[in-house]
This record gives structure tokens, sequence and C-alpha cells, in this order.
């Protein structure tokens, strides 16, 4: 399997992702909001280094991995550094939404409301649409080049 095509295998799970933290808000679950929030962005950037050829950490935390200068050719620096900041803090709020917090005795349903719900909604969809964009760019791009070779022989 190519990198490519394992990381396009990525994002479609990241959009089927981002489809169920649509359906957890709708439903108003807003941990489930923030969990699958959370999912769709990891696998999304997961994917989009995959296809850039680079080195990621097998845990949740990826923002060390969005400074590669590879990443700069393809997003903007603003654009790599709020990513980072989104996963990160997606990231940092994963056991929370799963668990709750044990310490305070309260269940992860009680930690998050509508409000954040919505902005971790916002900023998944926000993150995997532009990845998707440029991953599947690049498809677009190799079949346009294919039909000028063909068309030029």
């Amino acid at each position: 399997m190519t990198m490519s095509r394992l990381s396009k295998l990525f994002l479609n799970d990241a959009l089927i992702i981002l489809d169920e933290a649509q359906q957890s808000f709708e439903h108003e679950h807003w941990h489930r909001t923030v969990r699958k929030a959370q999912e769709s962005v990891e696998l999304a950037l997961k994917g989009l280094l995959r296809w850039a050829g680079i080195e990621y950490s097998k845990i949740h935390k990826i923002s060390e991995s969005l400074k590669h200068p590879k990443l700069q050719a393809m997003l903007t620096l603003e654009e790599l550094k709020r990513f980072a900041i989104i996963a990160d803090n997606l990231a940092l709020n994963r056991g929370l939404a799963f668990y709750g917090s044990e310490d305070t005795e309260v269940g992860a349903s009680e930690l998050f409301d509508r409000e954040a719900a919505q902005k971790a909604l916002d900023e998944c969809r926000l993150i995997v649409l532009r990845v998707a964009a440029i991953v599947l760019h690049e498809k677009e791009e190799a079949n346009d080049e294919a039909e000028t070779e063909n068309n030029g022989e």
C-alpha cells in the first residue's frame, strides 16, 4: 500500500468521523462531539503527514510534526500554527471527553457544553476540509497530467 493510498484512507475515515461528530452535536452529546472532532482532526493531519512522506508521532499530540518544512509548500505558516493549536487543544480534551474528571467526579457529559462542542466541530471541519482539498487536488493534478500525456501521443 502506498503512502498516498493510505493517506487517502486516513482522510476518508476523518470525513466519516466528522459526520459522526456532527450527528453527536445534533443529538446534543457535547462530549462525544469533542471526542469525535479530536479523532477526525488527528486522522486528517496524520493522513496529510503520511501523504507528504513525513514520519509522525503515534501518540495523539502531533503538533511537533506539523513544523516540518515540507508542509510549508502546502499550507501557510498561519494555517500550520492554527492547526497545531487546534490539534493540541483537542488532544488535551480527549481524555476528559472520554472519561470525565475522576478527581472531581464529574462525568464527561457534564464537562462540555454546546459552545465547546460547536467550536470543536467548526475547527474540525476547517482542518478536515482543508486537508481534503490538498490530498484530493493532488489526485486531480495527476489525472490532468495523465490526460495531457495521453492526448499528446
